[in-house]
């Protein structure tokens, strides 16, 4: 009687032990599955954006306007890509494609991501469209570890799913909306670069609800269609009461993050795959005239020339100098009145010479000056000293100058807590300190950078109705918006995976005090 009960105790030791060693067992062979899941759609995106890339209007080379026919097939290429992952999708009245997920609580406030899908001529794979492929990238990652995770989704499903042999709605058994706490919404932008229209962040204007009041509805093309005529022909908005449907109200949004290529080289030339972005530069640009006396190039004195070219070409060394630049600046500290201000760069990037010929001493010239920085006291005062300079030149060469503003944006500051959040993601996924103070006190040396933006984005336009923040990833040579552009497949499964930690954390960091369920 006794050896029974005890082959029995010994029986029931034998079970629980092997019941044991099999959860852990499986605990550990669906965590390797997972992390293998996860690395699969982070390299997934790398393949779409080469799809994507491929469709083009140009001949050789990307191109997509807005509204051109190339342009419409990405967009419903990109809603295909949302619709996959189980979004629900559509097309608002800019063409913007949005893809939403409610989340368990619909009420909460959203968090948005998203970059834009249009480009410029000769433009490259990368500038805007990663921004868009890394986010349904990040989402699908995001639910098919939830889906995993609350045994919804089975591992041989789970892998098809990875694979993109099978859409997510298709393999999980539930409702993708319940797999996450909150609301999330990825936002391609149908128009960002400015080239049809000659104005910039139009479709995040739409967006913020300000397109309607901005003017850029009356603002016609090279073939004088204007904007408004424009989304009516092509079935969307019909009136510019319609665009409020576009809008988002600034109370239903947790933030917006951006991911997007650098487009300089300073993340390559410290080595490091990601950046986050403290800010977007402010930018002025001007417009200078300067106007002489025409005559023979072999004729009049060089003593008695009233030559504006020899003028602008003074005037221009002297910017780069103000603006800390030049041959003796390389590898130097700079020592201007402006040193401080390292996100300061000015520009001179078009000019015009009339006549133009040879023999001939030039009359008119004029030119531009782009003048960007972080601190818009300090391009405020670039732009007072340039002038002061310009006149000063002209009044002792005898010319008549003019200097005219043409744009101005003011500097935007990306939010201080997304900054550490993203930070932080970017350090989870590679290994590394998120911050210099951190590397200090012991821990790993190699932080991650933070960075100015010196380009516009549609971030900036979505700060004015909430917090955002950007994360950059490095590209070869620092070379954008061209055919030339790249970054590295495991730089952008890199991104994908930071944007999947950081929203990980961000998307369960919500207000459920009144879900008494929780």
């Amino acid at each position: 009687m006794r050896a029974s009960k005890t082959n029995q105790k010994a029986s029931i030791l034998l079970l629980t032990l092997a019941a044991c060693c099999a959860r852990v067992f499986a605990a550990g062979w669906a965590g390797k599955t997972l992390e293998e899941l996860r690395q699969i759609v982070y390299s997934e995106a790398s393949t779409r954006l080469v799809d994507l890339g491929q469709i083009t209007d140009g001949d050789g080379n990307l191109e997509r306007l807005y509204m051109s026919p190339a342009h419409k097939q990405a967009a419903h290429q990109i809603q295909a890509w949302m619709d996959g992952i189980g979004l629900h999708t559509s097309l608002d009245g800019v063409a913007n494609v949005r893809g939403r997920l409610q989340g368990k609580y619909p009420e909460q406030p959203a968090w948005l991501m998203g970059s834009h899908y249009d480009t410029v001529v000769d433009g490259g794979f990368f500038d805007g469209a990663l921004g868009v492929i890394a986010a349904i990238a990040a989402v699908k990652a995001l639910l098919l570890e939830a889906a995993m995770q609350t045994g919804v989704i089975s591992p041989i499903d789970a892998r098809s799913v990875a694979h993109g042999q099978k859409q997510l709605q298709e393999a999980v058994k539930a409702p993708l909306d319940s797999l996450l706490p909150a609301p999330v919404e990825i936002i391609a932008f149908s128009e960002e670069e400015g080239l049809r229209f000659q104005s910039t962040f139009l479709a995040s204007q739409a967006v913020t609800g300000s397109l309607a009041t901005s003017g850029l509805l009356d603002a016609k093309d090279a073939g004088g269609l204007s904007l408004m005529e424009l989304l009516r022909q092509e079935g969307l908005a019909q009136t510019p009461a319609d665009l409020s449907k576009s809008s988002i109200n600034p109370e239903h949004i947790a933030g917006y993050v951006e991911v997007h290529m650098e487009q300089g080289p300073v993340l390559e030339a410290m080595g490091k795959p990601l950046g986050v972005v403290t800010g977007i530069a402010g930018q002025s640009r001007l417009s200078v005239s300067m106007q002489g006396i025409q005559g023979h190039a072999g004729t009049v004195p060089m003593g008695l020339r009233r030559d504006p070219l020899a003028g602008a070409a003074e005037a221009i060394q002297q910017i780069e100098q103000i603006c800390n630049g030049g041959p003796e600046a390389a590898g130097q500290t700079p020592r201007g009145p402006f040193a401080k201000d390292t996100s300061l760069v000015c520009t001179v990037g078009s000019m015009t010479i009339w006549p133009g010929s040879s023999n001939v001493i030039p009359g008119v010239v004029n030119f531009t000056i782009d003048i960007r920085s972080q601190d818009d006291e300090v391009r405020r005062n670039v732009i007072s000293t340039v002038r002061q300079n310009i006149d000063s030149r002209c009044s002792r060469r005898q010319l008549q100058c003019s200097v005219e503003r043409r744009n101005e944006v003011q500097a935007v500051p990306c939010n201080a807590d997304i900054v550490e959040q993203l930070a932080a993601a970017a350090a989870n996924v590679q290994g590394i300190s998120s911050s210099s103070a951190a590397a200090g006190k012991g821990m790993a040396t190699s932080p991650v950078p933070r960075l100015v933006s010196g380009a516009g984005h549609d971030a900036m336009a979505m700060a004015s109705i909430t917090k955002m923040g950007m994360m950059f990833v490095r590209c070869a040579g620092g070379i954008s918006h061209s055919s030339l552009e790249n970054v590295t497949k495991e730089d952008i499964s890199t991104a994908v995976a930071a944007l999947h930690d950081f929203l990980r954390s961000a998307v369960g960091r919500i207000d459920l005090t009144a879900h008494q369920e929780l």
